[in-house]
């Protein structure tokens, strides 16, 4: 049986190019060939570019398994550089705000009845004074809701669901379900058609068939895994690649640089202040000076302690 020769390219203590050819013998180092040396500038590894690049090799990975992998910590940071830091949760709100307006959306019917055009767009209205099971949520409210979990979350999620209390002619409300809610079940974990709660058609990953749901068990001592069909499920999220199964937060690739800059701004404010509370040192040649103890003692704003 043939063996497979596979070469690449590595570079040496000095920095030098060279090919590694692996085999069924082991791997030996030759010098890069003439014809190797054509190449784009933006694919070089250097050392002054290697750490950057490190994990640029593993990016051909299904996207999938890449957001399985991190999904939690990623929008458990989204959500904490949200609660601390002033500047993002202005920038989320704002989208928010923008997106939505004050009062959300509203529906204008259009048909050869008056009558009829008035009466749907007051069943409208109705309903969007409170879509979700709590009557005090208006509409604009939950859009705005779903809008800033795009940069938290990466996607947002409700179940459609009946309330035979609500008022109106109109039942149908909406049940908004945090995005760590939608979790696959212990059960099917060897199933290749279920991904981060999504369970889909088949493994092509074409159509979702159900979307599985983390509850409070009925005791209130757990959680457990209920089944909901997909054409009762709202779910939303930005695509970036073929397959996708989930979002991920749009906060993502800022993350690092806001949390650097919070922390390079905390640092600045305590050299600030550091140098603001510098005070001098007296000392005496005089033993019984009472002064001369404590050694230390807490520095007043603009006074000197002696």
């Amino acid at each position: 049986m043939a063996s497979t020769i596979r070469k690449s390219r590595v570079l040496d203590a000095d920095g030098n190019n060279l090919v590694a050819i692996s085999g069924a013998g082991g791997t030996r180092y030759e010098s890069m060939p003439v014809w190797m040396a054509r190449h784009w500038e933006a694919s070089e590894t250097t050392r002054l570019n290697q750490a950057h690049w490190q994990m640029a090799d593993n990016q051909d990975r299904p996207i999938n398994e890449w957001i399985a992998e991190q999904l939690a910590t990623i929008r458990g940071r989204a959500i904490y550089e949200w609660k601390q830091n002033g500047t993002i949760a202005g920038m989320v709100n704002t989208l928010a705000d923008d997106v939505v307006g004050p009062d959300g959306p509203t529906l204008e019917v259009q048909s050869e009845s008056e009558d009829y055009n008035n009466a749907a767009e007051a069943v409208w209205r109705e309903w969007f004074r409170a879509p979700t099971f709590r009557p005090n949520m208006s509409g604009a409210a939950l859009l705005r809701l779903w809008v800033k979990n795009l940069p938290r979350c990466g996607e947002f999620l409700a179940q459609i669901a009946t309330d035979p209390a609500a008022p109106g002619p109109v039942k149908m409300r909406l049940r908004p379900k945090h995005p760590r809610d939608l979790e696959s079940p212990l059960d099917r974990a060897g199933d290749p058609r279920v991904i981060m709660g999504v369970e889909f058609t088949s493994t092509q990953f074409d159509r979702p068939a159900r979307y599985w749901f983390n509850r409070m068990s009925p005791d209130g001592l757990g959680t457990i895994s209920e089944p909901w069909p997909a054409d009762l499920v709202i779910h939303e999220y930005m695509v970036d690649e073929e397959g996708q199964a989930r979002g991920f937060p749009w906060l993502t690739p800022s993350l690092q640089t806001a949390a650097d800059l919070r922390d390079y701004d905390d640092q600045v404010q305590d050299a600030a202040r550091q140098m603001a509370d510098q005070s001098g040192l007296l000392y005496t040649e005089n033993p019984d000076e009472p002064w001369m103890t404590p050694e230390t003692s807490t520095v007043e704003r603009r006074t000197i302690k002696m």
